[in-house]
């Protein structure tokens, strides 16, 4: 059910934490949390899984220091110290789709979100990242 999903929510602009949150917040039951950039998602990511408690979706800026989205989605995918390659990702980012996926490369997503955005468009995002669709707690 998507209101049992843990979100990590990637992310060094407080504004947009805020607005993710206040967005987020309307799926119930999801529990959210925030790292301020890929560096804190990492130590996120393999502390929650250590405590059997893991990450179900990441949502992550592509912008940020020191390690950006890019680099985070390649940790995740890659590096021998993944607790999860498959954790599925959603990609924020002031590119288009096109402009994301070649600088993506062969790194998998399963979603993207075009800043500005909408609960509607990240609801709708999450659901096709989990494999649900029209199954968001409004």
């Amino acid at each position: 059910m998507i209101d049992d999903l843990t979100l990590l929510v990637v992310e060094d602009n407080i504004s947009t934490q805020f607005l993710m949150n206040a967005l987020l917040s309307r799926m119930k039951s999801a529990k959210i949390i925030f790292a301020k950039d890929g560096k804190e998602a990492i130590d996120t990511i393999k502390s929650r899984y250590r405590q059997n408690s893991p990450i179900h979706l990441m949502i992550t800026d592509w912008y940020m220091a020191p390690i950006d989205g890019g680099e985070l989605t390649k940790w995740v995918r890659i590096s021998s110290d993944s607790p999860n390659k498959n954790l599925p990702i959603i990609m924020v980012s002031d590119f288009n789709a096109s402009q994301l996926e070649s600088k993506m490369g062969d790194l998998k997503i399963q979603g993207y979100i075009t800043k500005p955005f909408t609960f509607e468009a990240i609801s709708k995002q999450i659901a096709n990242a989990i494999g649900l669709t029209n199954a968001i707690a409004r």
